[in-house]
């Protein structure tokens, strides 16, 4: 059990105070004040509550929530069924959802360790994504007993995805439970977790009896008549806080007197004024900009190291404890803290978040750095760790904007790229008015900054120019997102950069570019621009470095170069990616691109198995709509059209708040819903999602198009539809091949032979090369088989089409009508009007008229004429 036996000052005696038991090993429990007194009816409460899967101490700071959990955690460990716990203190090192994972994943390996149990190793550095949450609990079986999750001081949590992980671990495994301590919670939270057995401890429950304070008292060696105990615990109701610094009074004989009824920020004041007076006290106010600190990073920050005794002071009253985490760290009392940080003083205050930043930087924690930065208004410092950790900031921004608001405006008046960051801060929140003047005053200073060397703008110019495209792209302003990443290559192209300040950017640089060219539909473009991305970094082993490589194997695979990503796929799987790199969320395009390779040889299941790896991305990753695509595309060829367009609707009803996306990426989501509606025979449904004006802007939207019209008997207007934008510069090889099969189909269909098997041989060519399949599911089968006879390599395209499945209703199948639409069809082939339908049916002429419609898009039938002619030639009348 995580417990300390000695006071010594020596670091590595702390370090050894904090070994652990090898029969049921507690890791992160801190140690408990001198003052604290066990309180057998609190604990028996908890006890109580503990026993269900999710316990929540839920009351104000001071009322000993801490010392509690402690002490439940320290008899727990003394059962024989005792569990593995794992003990959690939010701060803000910890109160994002990869860093929490990350800290519980230590733990989880001390704990094995002290367990002799083998776990999966979990690289403690970089960027892990969110699927670490897998890693964990995994690990968590892999010990062998029950786990409970202990986090104490959950209100800081500043991620709800951490909420959420929690909620799901403890809702789906019997083995693990969470007993948290906070001093609020979200009410929704509370109703998602209460069907799977919640239990309350409140406020009520943890205030001190006259029996407990005399108890406190006698334990801390200070006489107390029972008139004053009585008295006390009026005046404070029982606020443990209050009562222990009154007893700390009574006890010293401090001549400043504290009643029940002064407020929170009075007790802050009267006990960081006694501590202050304490020699030695600079050393706790040089650490209070931080939650908690080692001595290391208290020395760092200025700390004089012979003033390490006031630690024990402190601690010996309560206010503090030392805590276990893969070094022994010191958490002082939240409301001592705050007292203390108050009286820092501004400039002490900007130069110890300035020591913080550099000694984060020094960590290779270049988010928290620049965040550390921006509190120790510290502008150049930020604008440089900007430049370099441009993309987790960004990350970090969308878990919790506040911090890089609370800013002076002035602060980023001067600094284009912070002025950036900050408009993207107000855009997260929701208020777009304010990120739009943001971006507008940042590119006022900017041009301003530009005025007379355009010709050879600096690195600054490049890098705001950089954030102001990427700044777009988040927010939804597409129609500027182009000409601002046109401005960037420019400058880049043109920038003086005597030092190579840019040099460590170039990564990250082709990484963006190509991702704002693929939102615009250029593929082409982005494989240009990511030409030397396809091979595997040499002599770099960093996550980030592989993002431009498997960003350049999402753009082969999604242009319809199947054979070539699967090369360069097997290629990098062989020579080894980085740790944790998989579950990144730079891995993406990666799984994407595994997952089109596969959907192509119809192995839906193994693409399902990589698109799990993105979608626990799906909430905060920005290419949602490609990660929409592939999973549409998977429950189509499993369950079908109706399902897939279900699942279409529902997922872009979760993007319902989100920023928009670019026309191209609706274009691509419009593409898929029009094959769906082809696919449940729809027709109508198809054409309304692509008008002559939308697919000749978007040319892909032709392929559902001329698939409606070819199936719908009309051939000749397919053929027009396809021919019309083959050529098109922004089709992808895929789509162009689709089109050029329909176009076949077509031609045979009017009777010209020659034409569709000229046009047939070219496309198919095309495909095979690139190893292309999904693309002969748009051809009706009895169209294929017919070109295949005079085809010299039909036998390569039947071993192709042995594995492929029907996704669209041959031409001469019967509609997919619904029985009532079936009525109305037949009642339409006699001479009867609507409003005698109507009076035969006994519904209004309004419901005849709709289902007739309905009717009309299903057989793709301008009219009542129309639609009687395709039911007869269809063999439906």
């Amino acid at each position: 059990m995580a417990t300390v036996a000695s006071q010594g000052d020596d670091l590595a005696s702390r370090e050894r105070q904090f070994g652990l038991s090898p029969a049921r090993p507690a890791v992160g429990i801190p140690r408990l004040s001198r003052l604290a007194i066990e309180r057998e009816e609190p604990l028996r409460r908890l006890s109580a509550a503990a026993a269900d899967p999710i316990c929540i101490v839920h009351a104000p700071a001071g009322y000993g929530k801490t010392t509690l959990l402690a002490q439940w955690a320290q008899r727990q460990m003394a059962t024989a069924d005792a569990p593995v716990l794992l003990w959690v203190t939010i701060d803000s090192s910890c109160n994002t959802r990869m860093p929490f994972w990350r800290h519980v994943s230590t733990l989880i390996e001390a704990a094995a360790s002290a367990a002799e149990v083998e776990v999966a190793p979990v690289e403690p550095g970089g960027d892990i994504s969110s699927s670490l949450l897998q890693i964990v609990e995994q690990n968590l079986e892999q010990l062998g007993s029950k786990v409970t999750l202990v986090i104490d001081a959950w209100e800081n949590i500043a991620d709800p995805s951490i909420s959420e992980d929690l909620l799901r671990a403890a809702r789906d495994s019997t083995s693990i439970s969470l007993v948290a301590a906070t001093r609020s919670i979200e009410p929704e939270w509370l109703r998602a977790a209460s069907p799977y057995g919640l239990s309350f401890l409140r406020r009520e429950d943890l205030e001190f009896t006259t029996q407990d304070y005399s108890a406190m008292a006698r334990h801390a060696d200070v006489p107390l008549e029972q008139r004053e105990v009585r008295s006390a615990v009026a005046e404070t109701a029982g606020w443990p806080f209050a009562l222990r610094i009154l007893l700390e009074q009574s006890r010293d004989h401090l001549h400043t007197e504290l009643t029940g009824g002064e407020t929170l920020a009075a007790l802050r004041e009267s006990l960081a004024d006694e501590i202050c007076r304490m020699p030695g006290a600079g050393y706790l106010l040089a650490t209070s900009i931080v939650d908690s600190f080692s001595t290391e990073l208290a020395e760092w920050l200025g700390a004089d190291p012979s003033d390490r005794h006031i630690l024990d002071i402190v601690e010996s009253r309560g206010l503090g404890a030392w805590e276990a985490s893969t070094a022994p760290t010191f958490r002082l009392q939240p409301v001592l803290r705050e007292g203390l940080f108050a009286r820092l003083g501004p400039d002490s205050a900007r130069h110890g978040f300035r020591r913080l930043a550099r000694w984060h930087e020094k960590n290779g924690h270049l988010a928290r750095a620049f965040f550390s930065a921006l509190d120790g208004e510290d502008a150049a410092h930020a604008v440089s760790l900007a430049q370099r950790a441009f993309v987790p900031i960004t990350v970090a921004l969308q878990r919790n904007p506040d911090a890089l608001m609370t800013q002076r405006r002035s602060f980023f008046s001067s600094e284009p790229l912070l002025g950036l960051l900050n408009g993207i801060a107000h855009y997260r929140v929701g208020n777009t008015r304010r990120a739009v003047q943001r971006f507008m005053a940042t590119i006022a200073v900017s041009e301003a900054q530009l005025i007379g060397r355009y010709k050879e703008p600096g690195p600054d110019q490049v890098w705001v120019q950089a954030a102001l495209t990427a700044g777009l792209r988040l927010i939804g302003r597409y129609e500027l997102v182009e000409p601002a990443y046109r401005r960037f290559r420019r400058m880049l192209r043109r920038v003086h950069d005597p030092h190579g300040v840019l040099e460590s950017a170039e990564v990250l640089f082709a990484a963006e570019g190509a991702i704002t060219l693929i939102y615009l539909g250029k593929l082409k473009e982005a494989r240009d621009l990511l030409r030397y991305e396809t091979e595997p970094p040499s002599g770099k082993t960093s996550r980030h470095h592989y993002y431009p490589v498997a960003l350049a194997l999402y753009v082969d695979a999604a242009d319809g170069l199947v054979s070539r990503a699967e090369s360069h796929i097997h290629e990098l799987e062989r020579t080894g990616l980085p740790r944790q790199f998989n579950p990144s969320f730079y891995a993406v395009p990666l799984h994407l691109a595994r997952a089109l390779v596969h959907l192509e040889h119809h192995r839906f299941d193994d693409a399902a198995l990589f698109l799990n790896h993105c979608m626990i991305h799906w909430k905060t990753i920005e290419m949602w709509p490609l990660l929409l695509d592939v999973d549409v595309r998977i429950t189509w060829q499993k369950y079908g059209p109706e399902a897939a367009l279900t699942l279409l609707e529902e997922r872009l009803a979760e993007k319902v708040k989100n920023p928009p996306i670019s026309p191209q990426m609706t274009a691509l989501i419009d593409e898929l819903r029009g094959k769906l509606h082809v696919a449940r025979g729809d027709l109508g449904a198809a054409h309304a999602l692509a008008p002559a004006r939308r697919y000749r802007a978007h040319p892909q939207l032709a392929v559902p198009r001329a698939l409606a019209f070819l199936l719908g008997g009309q051939p000749d207007r397919a053929l027009t539809v396809a021919q019309s934008v083959v050529d098109s510069e922004g089709l992808t090889l895929a789509k162009r091949v689709e089109l050029g099969l329909l176009s076949a189909s077509a031609h045979l269909r009017h009777g010209d032979e020659e034409q569709a098997s000229r046009q047939f041989a070219e496309m198919t060519r095309l495909a095979l090369e690139a190893g292309l399949r999904m693309v002969f599911a748009v051809m009706p089968r009895s169209d294929l088989e017919a070109l295949l006879r005079e085809y010299p390599r039909a036998d390569d395209v039947r071993n192709v089409l042995a594995t492929l499945p029907e996704l669209f209703p041959s031409p001469d199948s019967p509609a997919i009508l619904t029985e009532r639409e079936r009525v109305i069809l037949e009642r339409l082939d006699s001479a009867v009007t609507l409003a005698e339908i109507a009076a035969s049916l006994s519904v209004s002429i309004n419901t005849v008229k709709s289902q007739a419609r309905s009717v009309y898009r299903k057989l793709g039938a301008s009219g009542r004429a129309a639609a009687v002619s395709e039911a007869h030639r269809r063999g439906i009348l």
